[in-house]
């Protein structure tokens, strides 16, 4: 069973990291056709690449997959 919930960053505006909230209460969402769901346990930020964030999400992630779609 999968949890209702997820942890997630949350961008709140522009600027750098005082803008990043860490929430717990982000929906999961369900895999649709073609996709899984990671468990992600690490991913990567590069610096200076994202408009008014100053930084890039990698798509480099550590996991393992917790559900794919059935269809």
């Amino acid at each position: 069973m999968l949890p209702r919930a997820m942890n997630a960053v949350h961008r709140t505006g522009h600027g750098g990291v005082e803008v990043l909230e860490h929430r717990t209460d982000v929906p999961m969402p369900p895999a649709r056709p073609g996709e899984a769901l990671i468990r992600v346990a690490a991913a990567g930020v590069l610096p200076g690449t994202a408009p008014g964030l100053g930084v890039e999400v990698d798509r480099d992630v550590l996991g393992a997959p917790i559900a794919t779609w059935g269809g």
